[in-house]
């Protein structure tokens, strides 16, 4: 009995470490979701393949392909490193350089805004344009406008981010 229990914490202890590496390796790898975003009025066939360097060259695999309709946005997901984008006739190569949400415009059709909304106090920021074909977001609120307003103790303030879609 006594043999079983020492088993058993060694494999608990081997179980632990492992969960542990996959955490770490997980934080490494950096993980995200791409928007492919088709603001064309017919359907759209994307491929997308993870790269690795090796020796200075960009080595591609686990291609995927995805199927766009027309004005649909889609979301696939990503991790840090190189990505290959092929759409119509275009190869497109990027470095996902950090971790979190990446919008991906074909074409550069469709034009977004980024604002922050201050709550409670003054907002004197106009906002902000994107056009690119990539773009990495951090915000609060994704293709939808945030609150009009919201519950605060007297005297705060609140801020919130939003990204919508101008023209689509």
């Amino acid at each position: 009995m006594r043999k079983l229990s020492n088993i058993n914490i060694i494999l608990a202890v081997i179980l632990v470490l492992i969960i542990f590496l996959l955490i770490i390796n997980d934080e490494k790898i950096g993980k995200g979701t791409l928007y492919i975003d088709n603001g064309l009025d017919n359907k759209l066939v994307i491929r997308i393949a993870f790269g690795k360097e090796d020796d200075n060259v960009i080595k591609y695999f686990d291609e995927d392909t995805i199927l766009v309709s027309a004005k649909e946005c889609k979301t696939y997901k990503i991790h840090k490193g190189y990505i290959r984008i092929c759409y119509d006739t275009i190869v497109t190569k990027y470095n996902i350089y950090e971790s979190g949400d990446w919008i991906f415009n074909p074409f550069r059709i469709n034009t977004y805004k980024y604002f922050t909304v201050v709550y409670g106090g003054r907002n004197n920021n106009p906002g902000r344009t994107y056009t690119d074909e990539l773009f990495n977001i951090d915000v609060d609120y994704l293709f939808q406008d945030p609150p009009s307003s919201l519950s605060l103790k007297s005297g705060s303030t609140a801020t919130r981010t939003a990204l919508t879609r101008i023209r689509h």
